[in-house]
C-alpha cells in the first residue's frame, strides 16, 4: 500500500512540475510530497485513497490532452518553420540566379566599356583624319584660288600684249603706205583690230613689203604655244583640284556622318548600361531584403506566441501605481490612461493586488483586464470569483480578434467560456462569471 502511495505520490509532483513548465507558474516543490500522516491517513481511510487515486487519473488524462495539443502545435510550428526554410531556399536560389545575372550584366558592361573605349580611340583618330583633310582641303583651296588668281593674270597679259602688237603693226603699215591711211584712218575697236589684222595676214604672202614688217613685229610663235601649253596646263591642274576637293569634301561629309553615328551609339550604350545597371541593383536589394526579413523571423523563437517579453506586458496596476508615488510634473500620461478612462478613477481609489493586463495588446484594437477576490494565482488555483474586463476602441471586434480572444481565454487563463456572462457596461462589454460577488466594471 506505502508503495502504491509513492506512486500517487510521483505521479502528482510530475503533473504539478509540467504545469509549472507549461504555464509559467512558481511552486514550492517541497510542498508537493505527500507528508507521512497524509500517508497514515490515506492508508485508514480507503475513500480518501480512491478519491486520490480518480484525481490522478484525471490529472493524468488532463496532462496527455495538454501534451497531445502542445504536440499538434509543436508540428504545426515545424511545418512552419519548413515551409519558410523551402520559401528561404527558393530566395536564396532566386538571389543567386540575380547575382548571376548581374554578374554577367557586369561582364557585358565590361564589354560595352572596352567597346565604348574603342569607339572614342577610333572616333579620335577620325577627329585627327579630319582636321589633317580640312587642313588639307585649305591648302588646296588657298593653291586654286593663287592659280586662278595667276590665270586671269596670264589672261589678262596676254590680251594686253595682243593689242599692243596689232596696233604697233598698224601704226607701221600707215608709215609705209600712205594711199591706204584714209581707208584706215577710222576708228576702230579691239575685235575690229583682231579681225583685221588676220585679214591683213592671209595677204602677207601676195606683198614682200608686208611680209617682212609683219616678221619684224610679230611675236615669235615658239613663245605662244608655250603659253598656251601652259594655260592648258593650269587648266587641268585647277580642274583636277577641283575634283579632288570634291572627293574631300564627300570623304569629310561621311566622316562627320560616321562621328554623328558612333557618338549616338555611345550614348545609347551608356544609357542601357546604367538602366540594366539600375534595374539589376533594385532587384539585388529587394531579394536581399527578403531575405534578411525571412532570416530574421526564422530566427526567432518558435515559441514566440506562447510566451512574450516583458517589454510587451502591460500592468494597468503598475501604471497607476507609479502615478500614485510620483509627482504629477515627471509623470507622463499614456494610451493606457485614455484607452481605460471609464475605470481608471476606480483603480486608483481601489488599488488590487490580484488585478493584472494579461493580454498585450497593439495600441490600436483592444485590451484584457483579469481580476480575481482571491490572492492565489491564475494556474495554482483557478479564481472562480473572477472579473474580465475587455475593452476595445471599437463598437465591435472582428471574427479573427473574437477568436483570438476565445483562444487566449480558456487556453492562457484557463477559464470555460460557457461560465461567463457578457454584461454591457457603458457601452462596454465585460465578463464576469455567475458567481461573482464584485465587479470591477461597474
Amino acid at each position: 500500500m506505502l508503495h502504491r502511495h509513492n506512486q500517487v505520490n510521483q505521479h502528482v509532483q510530475a503533473s504539478i512540475m509540467f504545469l509549472s513548465i507549461m504555464d509559467g507558474a512558481e511552486l514550492d516543490f517541497n510542498n508537493t510530497r505527500l507528508s507521512s500522516s497524509s500517508i497514515t491517513a490515506t492508508t485508514s481511510n480507503p475513500d480518501d485513497y480512491e478519491k486520490d487515486l480518480r484525481l490522478a487519473a484525471e490529472l493524468g488524462r488532463y496532462l496527455l490532452e495538454r501534451n497531445h495539443e502542445l504536440q499538434n502545435y509543436i508540428h504545426i510550428l515545424e511545418k512552419d518553420i519548413d515551409d519558410k526554410q523551402c520559401e528561404i531556399k527558393l530566395l536564396h536560389a532566386k538571389f543567386l540566379s540575380t547575382r548571376e545575372q548581374l554578374d554577367a550584366k557586369c561582364k557585358q558592361t565590361e564589354l560595352f566599356d572596352a567597346a565604348n573605349f574603342d569607339l572614342e580611340k577610333e572616333l579620335s583618330l577620325q577627329r585627327r583624319e579630319n582636321e589633317k583633310n580640312r587642313q588639307h582641303i585649305k591648302e588646296l583651296f588657298d593653291l586654286y584660288e593663287k592659280t586662278r588668281k595667276q590665270y586671269h593674270d596670264i589672261e589678262h597679259e596676254y590680251s594686253t600684249f595682243r593689242v599692243k602688237q596689232f596696233s604697233s603693226y598698224f601704226i607701221s603699215k600707215q608709215t609705209n603706205i600712205p594711199c591706204q591711211t584714209s581707208i584706215l584712218s577710222i576708228p576702230i575697236s579691239t575685235k575690229r583690230q583682231r579681225s583685221n589684222s588676220f585679214s591683213l595676214l592671209s595677204t602677207s604672202n601676195s606683198s614682200p613689203l608686208l611680209n617682212s614688217s609683219t616678221s619684224s613685229n610679230l611675236f615669235d610663235n615658239s613663245s605662244v604655244s608655250i603659253f598656251k601649253s601652259h594655260l592648258r596646263e593650269l587648266k587641268s591642274r585647277i580642274k583636277s583640284l577641283t575634283i579632288e576637293c570634291a572627293k574631300i569634301n564627300d570623304q569629310l561629309h561621311q566622316s562627320e556622318q560616321d562621328k554623328r553615328y558612333l557618338l549616338d551609339r555611345i550614348i545609347q550604350l551608356e544609357r542601357q548600361r546604367r538602366d540594366d545597371n539600375d534595374s539589376l541593383q533594385n532587384e539585388l536589394n529587394y531579394y536581399r531584403k527578403l531575405l534578411e526579413k525571412y532570416s530574421n523571423e526564422n530566427n526567432k523563437s518558435v515559441l514566440l506566441n506562447i510566451y512574450s517579453p516583458p517589454e510587451y506586458d502591460v500592468s494597468l496596476y503598475d501604471e497607476v501605481f507609479s502615478e500614485n508615488n510620483q509627482s504629477k510634473s515627471s509623470y507622463e500620461p499614456t494610451n493606457y490612461k485614455e484607452l481605460f478612462s471609464p475605470i481608471y478613477e476606480t483603480l486608483k481609489k481601489n488599488i488590487n493586488p490580484n488585478l493584472i493586463i494579461f493580454k498585450k495588446t497593439d495600441y490600436e484594437h483592444y485590451a484584457l483586464i483579469y481580476s480575481c477576490v482571491s490572492e492565489n494565482y491564475i494556474h495554482t488555483n483557478p479564481c472562480k470569483n473572477f472579473t474580465l474586463w475587455l475593452f476595445s476602441r471599437t463598437i465591435s471586434l472582428s471574427n479573427d480578434y473574437l477568436i483570438e480572444l476565445d483562444e487566449y481565454i480558456i487556453n492562457n487563463l484557463c477559464i470555460n467560456l460557457t461560465e461567463l456572462e457578457l454584461t454591457p457596461q457603458d457601452g462596454e462589454s465585460c465578463y464576469s462569471s455567475s458567481s461573482s460577488s464584485s465587479n470591477i466594471c461597474t
